[in-house]
């Protein structure tokens, strides 16, 4: 009985680790997205609708946070994205850049995060200008 409970523990632990490690693969061919930038009539139009914000502010505070500060004034490592003065462009396609691949210290997030996340978080990034 002993035997059979061990044998049972052991199986489903495996079988618990292959469908852990089949959800990360699947969930990484998913994630990777390809760079398309977008006209400005789209970025117009994703920037209207409050539901791309706001998950574009999620994203931020999940991401950005750390290193550009929970107000996007600059932190320990990040520039401040609430001034006008940006090193490598402020157009919609020149944030969605440089947040895709990266620029300075700044990994990029184009194989990180789907295409919605990432035009949402370039979207609430180009908000915060003054």
């Amino acid at each position: 009985m002993k035997r059979k409970i061990i044998i049972s523990a052991v199986f489903l632990c495996l079988l618990g680790s292959l469908l852990f490690v089949f959800r990360i693969t699947v969930q990484q061919t998913h994630i990777q997205a390809s760079f398309r930038p977008l006209s400005e009539k789209e970025w117009i139009t994703l920037s209207s609708s409050s539901e791309t914000l706001k998950r574009g502010s999620v994203q931020f505070y999940q991401r950005c946070k750390k290193c550009h500060g929970a107000d996007a004034t600059g932190g320990y490592k990040g520039p401040n994205l609430t001034d006008p003065l940006w090193i490598y462009g402020d157009s919609y396609n020149d944030i969605y850049h440089s947040i895709f691949y990266s620029k300075g210290d700044m990994k990029g997030y184009g194989k990180k995060l789907v295409s919605d996340d990432l035009h949402a978080l370039t979207v609430y990034i180009k908000s915060l200008q003054k």
